[in-house]
């Protein structure tokens, strides 16, 4: 009796410890599987997720691999290198800065921007880094971009457009409706492909400082009339500024020193205050 009861007492013991090591084997097994199965879709699926639409169907076929100019998650235009890409995007920088002489810092761009290698349609492609830039820039134009001619205005180009002027002012802050310049490029619609360099250069400008008038009154001089004591001269003073540009246009200025070059000199008016007598009526 004694037997049986410690082989009974000693059976669950060790179907506990079966199903430990099976449990375990099973988990082990699981995990490996797994972990396989990562590796196997990382090999076998294609990365679609940069593509874009182009990358499936009919587009898929139109495909290349190339080195993309991406901001805020678009393409904006590719090309068969990365040192072509960069290039472009300097040769952008450059034709803003080029009439900088007080360049203070690089030029930047508003947007983020970045240089990937990813499948792009063909016709995106550019054969030069001087072409990327002209398309990076919208002077070639391009889908809900305009290109100020000569005489056109806000309301104008918002009329042929489709659109409000407010919502024409809305796209482009930074620009003047009222005030456009030959050239400026303007967006027209939310989605269009453009990017913002911005450059800040150190200018100093001279302006005149205009001469004070200082009058002084004279009993012994009627009224009405003036005699100039002292002939004034204006000052002039160097106002040393910030100039802030977007794609050329300034946006605002910031003041950072004035030095006085010449102190003004007043101007001295002597005025009359002594009554005129009263003429006696003609007989």
């Amino acid at each position: 009796m004694e037997s049986k009861q410690n082989d009974g007492s000693a059976d669950p013991l060790e179907r506990a410890y079966r199903r430990f090591w099976v449990e375990r084997a099973l988990y082990a097994v699981i995990i490996l599987l797994l972990v396989l199965s990562h590796f196997v879709s990382v090999e076998e699926v294609p990365d679609t997720s940069s593509r874009g639409p182009a990358a499936t169907g009919e587009g898929a076929r139109n495909s290349v691999a190339a080195y993309a100019v991406v901001a805020e998650g678009r393409t904006l235009v590719a090309l068969p290198t990365e040192a072509a890409a960069r290039s472009a995007l300097d040769t952008l920088k450059a034709s803003y800065a080029s009439n900088m002489p007080g360049l203070l810092e690089e030029p930047t761009t508003k947007e983020s921007v970045a240089v990937q290698r990813r499948m792009v349609p063909a016709a995106l492609v550019a054969r030069t880094p001087a072409d990327a830039a002209a398309i990076l820039s919208g002077s070639q134009g391009g889908a809900g971009l305009h290109k100020v001619a000569e005489g056109e205005n806000g309301w104008g180009i918002a009329k042929q457009a489709g659109i409000t002027v407010e919502e024409l002012a809305a796209l482009n802050p930074g620009h003047n409706l009222d005030r456009l310049q030959v050239g400026e490029v303007l967006r027209t619609r939310k989605d269009a492909v453009l990017l913002t360099v911005v450059t800040k250069e150190k200018r100093k400008r001279q302006v005149v400082v205009p001469a004070p008038v200082q009058t002084r009154p004279s009993p012994r001089m009627y009224k009405g009339k003036q005699l100039v004591l002292q002939p004034g001269r204006p000052g002039l003073k160097e106002v040393t500024y910030v100039r802030v540009c977007e794609n050329g246009i300034p946006v605002r200025t910031e003041q950072e020193q004035t030095v006085l070059l010449r102190r003004p000199r007043a101007r001295v008016v002597v005025i009359g205050t002594l009554p005129r007598p009263r003429r006696s009526a003609s007989r």
